[in-house]
């Protein structure tokens, strides 16, 4: 149990680790969950390696996330080699079987972006702006912002 009462004093993350198993634990096997992606990546080719990644190893059991169904059935095509690397080349000598799960991997590339909307207004405003401004490029920068606002319905 971590004591709130000290919470506010500041402590190095290592004496953090020796003090609670659980998070020592935790913190071993994110480490080791880092290192497997780098053999990972090691095994897979360019393509696929930036679709790919792993999510946990318990026991016998490897499970790779991929991001896409088609990308799932590219990974299955390698299993068998991604297997015999990791146990022979890696060390995993209890590593049984492979699990691939479809599930978008997380970085920003993936993270779909709302476009953002002025009102037609403000749009308006930002066009008298541009026409005062003799800076040609912030002048056409300022009237490209301006059509970004909400088409009246």
């Amino acid at each position: 149990m971590i004591d709130l009462a000290n919470s506010d004093k500041p402590r190095l993350f290592s004496s953090l680790i020796n003090q609670h198993s659980g998070l020592s634990r935790l913190y071993q096997h994110t480490k080791f969950l880092i290192y497997l992606n780098k053999c990972l990546s090691d095994i897979l080719d360019d393509q696929l390696k930036l679709h790919c990644q792993i999510a946990n190893y318990d026991k016998s059991i490897l499970t790779i996330l991929a991001d896409t169904p088609a990308w799932s059935a590219r990974l299955r095509y390698v299993t068998s080699n991604i297997l015999s690397r990791m146990q022979t080349d890696f060390g995993l000598d209890n590593l049984k079987t492979i699990r691939i799960i479809t599930r978008p991997v997380q970085n920003p590339a993936n993270i779909k972006r709302r476009k953002l909307t002025i009102s037609p207004s403000a749009a308006e405003s930002i066009k008298q702006i541009a026409s005062t401004v003799a800076d040609e490029k912030l002048r056409l920068s300022l009237l490209k912002l301006a059509k970004q606002h909400k088409k009246p319905v």
